[in-house]
């Protein structure tokens, strides 16, 4: 299967500007771990991830309408949660190997993980050090996990109704305390700079147009009719 690497410009609500890495697949999508996707996990509030989430979809029916695909039906709020869960997964895996401090904060949530995941007794997690929790969590989950690899169904997405269970358990997307701690620990890990160049398509909060733009000419999409 060919996949198709495009740049999306996305422009927020307060008109700040973010390029988006998308590795197009006719089953999913990957999105490349940019600083533009540290500051729109952790930086922009979630309704700004779930509308980037819309406008990807959108463009993944652009990119293969006329060929044979299958159609984003994941909704955006999960979307969103399942980007933030890869995210928040791939800075505690560099954390880990960088014996970065884990605080309060931080720990409560790794709790809220293990908790979930099963197979440690309350009393160990209890007393256990947030070095430790991680070390197990990081023992149980599958490498794809520090990839945001979604796909277009839950049946093209093997991991997506773990992820759903947990993060809605949890309340993810309401946790603004935990995302300023991942921000300053994303800081201090690898994220890929912005590809300003080569914008494929360009999309903004609240327009039912996206731009698709092949050799200088520009195409106004209107995504009422996609979706």
């Amino acid at each position: 299967m060919i996949n198709r690497k495009v740049v999306v410009e996305y422009i927020t609500n307060n008109k700040k500007k973010y390029y988006v890495e998308v590795n197009l697949r006719k089953d999913s999508m990957g999105i490349k771990n940019t600083i533009s996707m540290l500051n729109l996990c952790y930086i922009e509030e979630f309704k700004i991830l779930e509308n980037l989430c819309y406008f990807l979809r959108c463009v993944h029916e652009i990119e293969y309408r006329g060929e044979k695909r299958v159609k984003f039906t994941r909704d955006v709020h999960h979307m969103a949660h399942e980007i933030l869960f890869h995210i928040d997964f791939y800075i505690l895996s560099e954390i880990s190997q960088k014996n970065l401090a884990i605080d309060f904060t931080l720990r409560t949530f790794l709790v809220q993980i293990a908790t979930q995941l099963g197979g440690s007794s309350l009393e160990i997690l209890a007393t256990a050090t947030g070095e430790y929790i991680l070390k197990i969590i990081l023992s149980t989950v599958s490498k794809h996990t520090f990839v945001s690899d979604i796909g277009a169904t839950k049946a093209n997405d093997f991991d997506s109704d773990k992820i759903e269970k947990i993060y809605d358990v949890i309340k993810r997307y309401k946790q603004k305390k935990l995302n300023f701690v991942l921000y300053k620990l994303g800081k201090n890990v690898s994220f890929s700079s912005e590809n300003v160049k080569n914008v494929k398509y360009k999309c903004k909060y609240g327009d039912v147009i996206i731009q698709k733009i092949n050799n200088g000419k520009v195409e106004n999409v209107d995504i009422r009719k996609l979706y």
